[in-house]
């Protein structure tokens, strides 16, 4: 958390810093595309829609290797 780029070095009071961090988590959760995890959100892949995106994304990787062989 602490090397994200949205990460505030000072907080109001600790109210804004519950709120921050409460919108940091939902962020990390449901729109950050992880490297570890294939680029799928963790959300993604505890829901097991993860299985459904590696899938499209193979289907779309052998179209282009049929329809571009070089």
């Amino acid at each position: 958390m602490k090397y994200s780029s949205k990460y505030l070095l000072r907080f109001r009071d600790i109210e804004h810093a519950r709120d921050w961090k409460a919108d940091f988590v939902n962020w990390y959760n449901t729109e950050h595309l992880h490297s570890s995890i294939s680029y799928v959100t963790p959300n993604e892949m505890r829901s097991g829609k993860a299985y459904g995106i590696f899938n499209k994304r193979n289907e779309v990787m052998e179209t282009a290797k049929i329809q571009h062989p070089g």
